[in-house]
């Protein structure tokens, strides 16, 4: 065969593995899953709309097919190593492999996790309190077109304010008035004049949810990249939380995100320190998962956390009375908005 006829490797994959098709390779990458939505493909535990494969370190990915559940939560999102036939032709693949569109397949791999997870310590330098490591799972998710549904009317006594600029002190009460039982912490450690510096941008919206003259949640839609819009931060206060109030938001924040007519590409990202309904209500409100990532980190150990909590609170009551005056100079955006 010459140079000409020679056929191409798949996208992506180099050309010394798109050699060894048909041979037993081995690999190493990050273990990742698509959720297919209504499409099915066989799995060892039956049907599943979950569809495996391994991002190959040196570029491509290869198609694993459905996995074992318990084998998929344990290593998505992680290092690992696979071995197993490669198989480039995905008409060479046998059933239980089938697939939803043509992909470079490995044939009953063997799976093993590689290396350590990556620990970090976001915990501001000062916080009081023991500290414990945890494991955390961060998904990435993103939707490419806005609902088709339009919002319903919005709760009695509540209402969206766009805060334009919030101020360095409304922003960190809400921060942690909301972030707080989650584990927020990466923005406790900036200073005021990074704080000021990213939330009086105008590509960067802070949007207040409010219920009966009290702040009870916010959104900050980030518009800076082009084309794109981060939901950087979403939630309610604790007290917020349950009676369909976070779902109404949540719809709210994705249409006003989507009122950008040059926008392509809305993207969120939430993990397991988050509450617990937090991946579901991003699915259901048309977000799609397309990426995982493992690590470990530092948090402070849950009751001494809530002990420091009740030491603040008379803080934070002074910082709710100052939200008032904020509100006065903020940019009206009435909650039937679409």
């Amino acid at each position: 065969m010459s140079e000409v006829e020679r056929p191409q490797p798949p996208a992506g994959l180099s050309p010394a593995l798109a050699a060894r098709d048909g041979h037993e390779v081995t690999v190493t990458g990050r273990f990742e899953m698509t959720d297919l939505g209504r499409h099915r493909v066989p799995g060892p535990d039956g049907p599943t709309s979950w569809l495996c494969s391994i991002e190959l370190d040196d570029g491509g990915a290869l198609r694993l097919g459905g996995r074992r559940d318990g084998e998929r939560l344990a290593l998505v999102g992680r290092a690992v190593t696979a071995r197993g036939r490669l198989v480039l032709a995905p008409g060479r693949a046998p059933p239980h492999v089938a697939q939803p569109d043509p992909a470079p397949t490995l044939l009953e791999p063997r799976l093993a996790a590689r290396g350590e997870l990556p620990l970090y310590d976001p915990v501001p330098v000062g916080t009081r309190g023991a500290r414990d490591v945890v494991e955390v799972l961060v998904t990435y998710l993103e939707m490419h077109a806005p609902p088709a549904a339009e919002l319903a009317a919005a709760p009695a006594g509540v209402r969206v304010e766009r805060a334009a600029p919030p101020g360095v002190r409304f922003y960190r009460y809400l921060y942690d008035a909301v972030g707080a039982p989650w584990h927020w912490y990466d923005r406790k450690r900036w200073s005021d004049d990074a704080i000021h510096e990213t939330v009086d941008d105008p590509a960067v919206e802070i949007h207040v949810l409010w219920r009966r003259g009290v702040p009870v949640g916010y959104v900050e839609l980030d518009r800076r990249a082009a084309g794109a819009c981060e939901v950087a931060y979403f939630g309610l206060v604790p007290e917020a939380i349950g009676g369909g109030l976070g779902a109404w938001f949540l719809g709210w924040s994705v249409r006003a995100a989507w009122r950008d007519p040059g926008l392509a590409r809305l993207w969120v990202h939430t993990c397991t320190l988050d509450h617990p309904r937090a991946l579901p209500a991003y699915r259901g409100a048309g977000f799609h998962p397309y990426r995982h990532e493992r690590h470990r980190q530092y948090v402070v150990r849950e009751r001494e956390r809530e002990v420091s909590a009740t030491a603040t609170a008379a803080a934070t009551a002074a910082a709710t009375a100052e939200t008032a005056a904020t509100a006065t100079t903020a940019t009206a955006t009435t909650a039937t908005d679409r």
